[in-house]
């Protein structure tokens, strides 16, 4: 379950009162994903943010004809995010998202 203290320790949501962090915790819901799951894709319609809670995350992008996309970032902390795409009005997302 998504409460008001999930977000209390993310950066992005810090200094606001518990009240606006219960109000976005009611816009949320929590989503567990198995291993090797793509959450999102590249060139798809962004329409989620994410935020990490266990676990670990890939941000992969295939930028060249190689047959293997390459790795930008590995997600292990609580709280590090990932599908901004979908807060920036970006149309589509730009990196792949893979447990």
């Amino acid at each position: 379950m998504v409460t008001a203290e999930t977000f209390a320790g993310i950066g992005l949501f810090e200094g606001l009162p518990d009240e606006a962090l219960a109000s976005i915790a009611t816009l949320c819901r929590e989503e567990t994903f198995p291993s090797d799951t793509v959450i999102c894709a590249e060139g798809h319609r962004a329409n989620r943010i994410y935020f990490l809670q266990d676990g670990t995350v890939g941000l992969l992008v295939k930028p060249t004809s190689l047959p293997d996309p390459l790795t930008l970032s590995v997600l292990k902390s609580p709280g590090q995010a990932f599908g901004w795409s979908a807060v920036v009005k970006r149309s589509c997302t730009v990196a792949v998202g893979v447990t």
